[in-house]
């Protein structure tokens, strides 16, 4: 630019998932991209990578919450010169699973769940007439992208069950996400 001061020509959020964003910059100068996510509460996440002149560089930024939203800016720093910080972009990331009922057969019930991050899920399911609770499993291990069926048996025929499901994304810490859904 003239000015000695380095400078993102372009810096584009390109894809939002669960826990990352992908984004895209391009850089008049050599030099290191510093990418910082702020939360809306909560502490900030920066991630930072080598570009080269005018070469178009895409970078994840992984380590989000699910379910939250970020303001996040950008720059560039070559030698001891920081460049000037973009503007900000708001970024909403995605529920890491979605659970539903989807069929109730007579003493049966069948769970979709769908994962979008990695992480573990546990399923409880009560009994609303007589406040019974079970676990149908605890802390099973699922990968983003995949999707289960899970059948629960046993079931009262015309009696409401509440079902929850908890599920903690890997490198969140242990804070899990809960969804519940009810059936007759």
């Amino acid at each position: 630019t003239g000015t000695g001061v380095p400078v993102l020509s372009t810096f584009a959020c390109e894809s939002v998932g669960a826990t990352s964003a992908v984004f895209t910059a391009k850089s008049d100068t050599d030099g290191i991209l510093y990418i910082t996510a702020k939360p809306t509460s909560g502490v900030s996440i920066v991630t930072n990578v080598a570009v080269a002149a005018g070469v178009q560089k895409e970078v994840t930024l992984p380590g989000l919450s699910p379910n939250s939203d970020y303001t996040v800016t950008a720059y560039v720093k070559a030698n001891t010169t920081q460049g000037t910080v973009t503007k900000p972009i708001v970024v909403s990331t995605t529920g890491a699973i979605d659970a539903k009922v989807t069929e109730v057969p007579e003493s049966t019930a069948v769970l979709k769940i769908s994962a979008f991050a990695d992480g573990k899920l546990t399923i409880t399911y009560k009994n609303l007439a007589t406040g019974e609770e079970k676990i149908l499993f605890k802390n099973m291990r699922l990968t983003a992208g995949e999707e289960n069926l899970e059948t629960i048996s046993g079931l009262a025929p015309g009696t409401e069950y509440q079902f929850t499901s908890s599920f903690t994304c890997d490198g969140t810490g242990e804070v899990p996400i809960s969804i519940t859904r009810s059936a007759v």
